[in-house]
C-alpha cells in the first residue's frame, strides 16, 4: 500500500525550520534566549559562547530566516527574542498534520511492537 499523501503535512514541514533547530550552537543560542525573558543582544549570546561573533550572528540570521526568532533594532545593538507563539504554531500544526494523515497518537502502529531485549546472564 503506498504512502498517503498529506498536503497539510508538506505544508507543515518546514525545511527551514528544522534546519534551524538541528544544530547543537543554534539549539544552545535559543535555549539562551528563551531563559532571558526579554531577549538578547547579538554580543550577549556571543559573550556566553566560546565561538566568534560573526558565527553568532549566522546562527541567528538563520534562526531568524527560519521564523523562531525575530530580532530588532536598538540603537546600535540587535535585541533578539524567541517568537514562542510561531514556534508553538509551528509544531502544533505539524503534530495536527501528523494526526491527520497518520492516526492519532496512541492509535496500534501498522508495525510490530519492539521486542523486548533478554538482560545478559552473569
Amino acid at each position: 500500500m503506498p504512502p498517503r499523501r498529506s498536503p497539510r503535512l508538506d505544508e507543515s514541514l518546514s525545511p527551514e525550520f528544522f534546519r534551524a533547530l538541528c544544530d547543537p550552537q543554534r539549539l544552545s543560542i535559543l535555549t539562551d534566549l528563551l531563559r532571558s525573558g526579554g531577549g538578547m543582544t547579538v554580543g550577549e549570546v556571543a559573550a556566553l559562547r566560546p565561538i566568534d561573533l560573526s558565527v553568532v550572528s549566522r546562527h541567528i540570521r538563520l534562526l531568524r530566516e527560519a521564523g523562531i526568532v525575530t530580532c530588532e533594532k536598538k540603537a546600535r545593538q540587535l535585541l533578539c527574542r524567541v517568537d514562542v507563539g510561531r514556534v508553538v504554531a509551528t509544531l502544533r500544526a505539524i503534530a495536527d498534520a501528523l494526526e491527520d494523515c497518520c492516526g492519532s497518537p496512541g492509535a496500534p502502529a501498522d508495525r510490530p511492537a519492539p521486542r523486548k531485549r533478554k538482560r545478559a546472564s552473569r
